[in-house]
C-alpha cells in the first residue's frame, strides 16, 4: 500500500496532525495488517521553506520540537517519527513500512518509489 500525505502543511487546516490521525486510523484496517506500505511525505520543498520562516516555525506547532528552528532535516526526522510512534501503538514493527520524504514532481523520486513498489 502506497499512502501518501503533505509533510509541508503544518499550521494548516489540514496540517500534519490530521494526516497522523488518518494514519493512525488505516493502520488497523484487516487488509493493510500484513501488507508493506510506503508511507510519502510530499512538499518537502514547502516544508523547507515553513521552517525557515520565523513565522511558520515547527515548534509553534509542535511544542515539543526541540531542534534547531532552522534544521530542516532535524525537522524531518521529528516528523517522521511522530509517524513511526503511531506504528508502535498498532504494534505494526514487524511490518515493513518505508517512510520517505518526497516531491512527487521529481521524476527520479518517483521512478526511486516505482522500483521499490516492484
Amino acid at each position: 500500500a502506497v499512502v501518501s500525505t503533505q509533510s509541508g502543511h503544518y499550521g494548516r487546516e489540514r496540517d500534519i496532525d490530521e494526516s497522523l490521525q488518518l494514519f493512525k486510523t488505516i493502520l488497523p484496517y484487516p487488509w493493510l495488517i500484513d501488507s508493506p506500505i510506503i508511507l510519502l511525505l510530499n512538499k518537502t520543498d514547502l516544508f523547507a521553506e515553513k521552517m525557515l520562516r520565523p513565522q511558520t516555525r515547527l515548534s509553534d506547532y509542535f511544542p515539543d520540537y526541540e531542534g534547531a528552528p532552522d534544521d530542516v532535516e532535524a525537522g524531518k526526522e521529528f516528523i517522521k517519527a511522530k509517524f513511526e510512534e503511531k506504528i508502535k501503538i498498532h504494534k505494526r514493527e514487524e511490518v515493513y513500512i518505508d517512510i520517505r520524504f518526497t516531491n512527487l514532481t521529481d521524476t527520479e523520486q518517483i521512478m526511486d518509489i516505482v522500483d521499490v513498489v516492484r
